[in-house]
């Protein structure tokens, strides 16, 4: 069985060689990696997922197969080893050591080893700086490990895996039953990419909202487009319009959406009154948070959310017929 850590060393000697030996073999580049053809079939499906910004089409890395003959593009990237300057590996050590832990995602132990090794690396004065900073940093405990390492075993053993996910658009805690596919991050969040078998199809599941997950006995149901496809989804899935939301509050709640949402999405509209406008894929999970205002409140946008409250009000009313 293949591991994270075997394959991504594959992957890391098979791009600086497929891009010296344009046109190699299959068979030889399979003995050379140590693996049989099949495996290394799949790790050309997995080199098409990498690339660099701004990761438009030409940023990733292409790979072809004709007959037995493999060539790669796009790899210029790739082709040798990065040689670092002083300042450059002095940058990487603190912005590792300034990294959450729950932003190391999937890779937190390779991160954490990567470290290791650069301030092994660094001159003496260099990794002074380095200790100095790190005895002054608070880094909290990943909440999210046991929820990665669950995944990782279900994407390792192509099991599926059961979630208990919180989802913010319903306000609602449920458990799906998933065949992992692929982990994407995306602006410092990560995202299971997995087919639903609740809703029969590609679902994108935020790892920060998965409560739980437990690898199952059984087996994982693969891409339909392989993992090409799926980053295409979530491209797609990404780009989708969200809900633009807009409440404005009386000056007595100000200052409690101040402290909830920050200066960013509060526009100050006169006599201490304020409008908050927010982007974001469902709109339930505000209700339960506006209805304590009372008339401190008022939705302008989008009407779903208006009649959200409104239900939500005349729920409350009935209680007391």
């Amino acid at each position: 069985m293949t591991t994270v850590s075997s394959r991504l060393d594959r992957l890391l000697t098979l791009l600086p060689y497929l891009a010296r030996n344009q046109g190699v073999s299959l068979p030889e580049l399979a003995s050379r990696a140590g693996v049989p053809p099949a495996v290394v079939l799949s790790d050309l499906q997995t080199l098409m997922m990498c690339g660099v910004p701004p990761y438009a089409p030409s940023d990733f890395v292409g790979t072809r197969v004709e007959g037995e003959r493999v060539y790669l593009r796009f790899a210029e990237h790739f082709e040798r080893p990065v040689r670092w300057t002083l300042p450059e590996a002095l940058a990487l050590q603190v912005a590792l050591e300034l990294l959450p832990a729950g932003a190391r995602g999937p890779f937190r132990d390779e991160a954490a080893r990567l470290a290791g090794k650069i301030e092994s690396a660094l001159p003496g004065p260099a990794r002074d700086r380095v200790r100095s900073l790190r005895s002054r940093t608070i880094s909290r405990d990943d909440p999210a490990a046991e929820v990665f390492a669950a995944v990782r075993r279900g994407l390792e053993t192509d099991r599926r895996i059961r979630l208990e996910y919180f989802a913010v658009g319903r306000d609602e805690l449920a458990s799906r039953e998933v065949s992992p596919h692929a982990l994407f991050e995306d602006e410092g969040r990560w995202y299971l990419a997995a087919h639903c078998h609740l809703r029969d199809g590609l679902r994108f599941f935020r790892v920060d909202r998965i409560r739980g997950a437990e690898v199952l006995a059984s087996a994982a149901r693969a891409p339909q487009d392989g993992t090409d496809g799926v980053r295409r989804e979530f491209e797609r899935w990404r780009e989708t319009p969200s809900d633009r939301v807009r409440i404005h509050f009386r000056a007595a709640a100000a200052p409690y959406v101040r402290e909830a949402f920050g200066g960013l999405a509060v526009r100050e509209v006169g006599e201490g009154k304020v409008e908050l406008t927010l982007s974001c894929r469902g709109v339930t999970w505000l209700v339960p948070w506006l209805l304590p205002f009372g008339d401190g409140a008022r939705v302008l946008e989008p009407d779903s959310l208006v009649r959200a409250v409104q239900d939500a009000c005349r729920s409350i009313l009935a209680e007391y017929d």
